[in-house]
């Protein structure tokens, strides 16, 4: 391949080229693994749940193994028949026990003595005992079935297997929301939950405890509504269903409340990528982060308590719309969306209330409206990038108040007017991503050139007219030049050739004229260069071409 037929001309690498390294920048805010001391608090959670459940098992293993020691009582002279019915017994009572005491395999029921059959049925009825009497033999008991939700069971009936049948939430209301239209009305839900035995201590929690602990400490604007499918009213529910371990767990309630709502809000299920959001422990949950409050305290939580401080949803396919209630994950400082085409409605104002937030990356959704000037409350805001929607209007003035703010990525959106100057005032910029807009917006700002941190200039396709500033030579850390399908006229500058750290530069599709200026070639470190749909005269120069 010759070297003028290697230079990359095509608008498409260059989008491409910038938003690659647009995107390595904020990944260095991405979700850190959990940390021991949250592992820790989790093994004692599951302890603790164990030990609320032992007395229900241990109360059934007392009764199952009288029941047994009556049965199999023949005097020690004596050698008991060995028919069918004894074979099927002996079968069903190790079997019994292997599901309730993890002592040992199973053993073969054909080949075993009837001095082994006695020898097992002691064993089991000692250890009841003991178990009884609190000895700790180190037998580790069943703690009882879940439910298909993912919901701890908090109460119910035993099963011919011994198992614990539990409040079938995803049945009864889960999945009836996720029907087309929202399913069943409200009344029909809340009558069938009413019915079934099993939910009336769910109910129960609903009504008398996480209403009410909800309203008080996490969201006074939520109203009661045991049957509705609103995303708030399931996922107190949610929290409902894991009763008695909710008051032991260490996780936030509000955390719990939060994200709960907007599994159900953006049309997650319990057999889903983001299942794990039904457990009550976060430091569980796919594509989250947590801390413990004690190491760096949360907004009105106690040391100790769990926190929920990223969610960066990477392969989640995400529906319905984002709900208000992310306002409330007050300890959040990293929120990354990104895949889903299919959520639609506005971007939440309340996002303006997480005063942690660092990060907020939200790309591919099809949002509308115009962008909340409230986003930038936070004081806190590194990275704000929403690309690839359907936000309109012009862009808020108070985007000035972002001063920690480094990287702005508003590319693919249908933004009109002018860009508000104040932007230009935010000395710790380094990636200005505009592009793919419609701003009307005049020639070039020479402000630019008095932001010595910048990095990245994306302008491409917002009707920018004038000329190339020669100002641009003065950016020494400047490594991206976008500029493709604007109208700018003139020459292109030979002071260009001075940004030494320049990889891509795109003139393509505006009105240039003139000669390719000889200087280019001083930029080694350039990777893309696009200059076509021009009015260039003359040949590429060698210096140029000798890059590649």
């Amino acid at each position: 391949m010759s070297s003028r037929s290697r230079l990359l001309e095509s608008s498409t690498h260059v989008a491409k080229g910038v938003e690659n390294s647009g995107e390595a920048r904020p990944g260095a805010y991405g979700v850190d693994g959990r940390s021991q001391e949250n592992i820790a608090l989790h093994a004692r959670r599951q302890a603790s749940l164990r030990r609320m459940q032992e007395e229900a098992s241990q109360r059934r293993l007392q009764e199952e193994a009288a029941a047994a020691a009556a049965a199999a009582a023949p005097s020690q002279d004596d050698e008991p028949p060995r028919d069918d019915d004894d074979e099927e017994q002996q079968a069903t009572e190790e079997q019994a026990m292997e599901a309730q005491v993890q002592v040992a395999p199973s053993k073969e029921e054909n080949n075993e003595s009837s001095s082994n059959k006695y020898i097992l049925i002691g064993v089991f009825v000692v250890l009841v005992l003991a178990a009884g009497a609190g000895i700790g033999l180190g037998v580790g008991l069943s703690s009882g079935g879940g439910s298909s939700s993912g919901d701890v069971p908090t109460g119910g009936n035993p099963t011919e297997g011994g198992r614990e049948e539990s409040c079938d939430l995803d049945t009864l209301l889960y999945q009836p929301c996720q029907q087309e239209g929202g399913g069943p009305n409200s009344q029909t839900l809340f009558s069938q939950i009413s019915q079934d035995p099993l939910c009336q201590q769910v109910q129960t929690l609903y009504e008398s405890v996480f209403v009410q602990k909800i309203q008080q400490e996490v969201d006074p604007n939520f109203s009661e509504q045991p049957g509705s499918c609103e995303p708030s009213n399931l996922a107190i529910w949610s929290i409902s269903a894991h009763g008695s371990s909710q008051e032991e767990s260490e996780a936030s309630l509000a955390d719990l409340y939060v994200w709960r709502t907007f599994f159900f809000a953006t049309k997650q299920k319990s057999d889903g990528s983001l299942g794990s959001w039904l457990s009550d422990s976060p430091c569980d949950w796919q594509d989250v982060t947590c801390r413990n409050s004690s190491i760096s305290p949360g907004h009105n939580q106690p040391a100790g308590t769990v926190v929920v401080e990223g969610v960066r949803l990477q392969r989640a396919t995400l529906e319905g719309t984002l709900p208000s209630e992310l306002g409330l994950a007050t300890d959040l400082e990293t929120l990354g969306l990104k895949g889903g085409a299919s959520v639609s409605g506005t971007l939440p104002t309340e996002l303006g209330s997480l005063s942690r937030l660092k990060y907020l990356n939200i790309s591919g959704l099809s949002l509308s409206g115009t962008l909340p000037s409230e986003l930038c409350m936070p004081a806190m805001l590194e990275t704000l990038a929403i690309t690839s929607g359907f936000l309109t209007g012009t862009l808020p003035s108070e985007l000035g108040n972002c001063e920690d703010l480094e990287i702005l990525d508003l590319r693919f959106n249908s933004f009109t007017g002018t860009i508000p100057s104040e932007l230009w005032m935010l000395g710790n910029l380094t990636d200005i991503l505009l592009g793919n807009n419609r701003f009307n917006d005049g020639p070039i700002p020479t402000q630019i050139f008095e932001m010595p941190k910048l990095r990245a200039l994306y302008f491409a396709t917002i009707s920018r007219d004038g000329t190339i500033p020669t100002e641009f030579g003065l950016m020494t850390n400047l490594e991206f030049l976008v500029l493709f399908s604007n109208l700018l006229s003139g020459t292109i500058p030979s002071e260009l050739g001075n940004t030494a750290k320049l990889r891509v530069l795109s003139l393509v599709g505006n009105r240039l004229t003139g000669p390719m200026p000889t200087e280019l070639g001083r930029l080694t470190d350039l990777e893309v260069l696009g200059f076509s749909s021009n009015d260039l005269s003359g040949s590429i120069p060698d210096e140029v071409c000798s890059l590649w």
